[in-house]
């Protein structure tokens, strides 16, 4: 049995999806909104080692969000990740919809976060590829 009560907001890195969740959470009482990093530093704690640069670890964590997505699925759940629908295709998801900034913005919020130059790059790469649909 699977509920449709889960919406996603993709975007790629620096896109703005863990600046928007305090007014997400604000302005959807009832909703549980649900930043799919917010889980990433105490799954590394367990995993012994970074996720985001642990390709294998991957499977594994998206797994951990689909779990805690489903139990709480009886409620309204939005959640802001970067997989796309293809990625997520067992899912049980009602909704998409995709945030984007400008790469110029894109870049600086990176940067901010002292994300490298390749990091950077890879994000324009993937948030070009988010917005051509593949």
């Amino acid at each position: 049995m699977h509920n449709d009560n889960v919406h996603y907001i993709l975007g790629a890195p620096g896109s703005g999806k863990t600046a928007i969740v305090p007014y997400l959470r604000r302005y959807l009482p009832g909703w549980i909104v649900i930043d799919w990093d917010e889980l990433m530093v105490p799954a590394e704690r367990l995993a012994g080692r970074s996720i985001r640069d642990n390709e294998p670890l991957w499977k594994p964590y998206e797994d951990l969000i689909k779990s805690v997505s489903d139990m709480l699925a009886p409620n309204p759940v939005l959640l802001l990740g970067v997989c796309t629908p293809a990625q997520l295709a067992s899912w049980h998801i009602r909704e998409w919809i995709v945030l984007d900034c400008h790469d110029r913005e894109r870049a600086v919020r990176l940067q901010r976060r002292a994300e490298s130059n390749e990091e950077t790059q890879e994000a324009i790469y993937d948030a070009a590829h988010i917005a051509g649909g593949n």
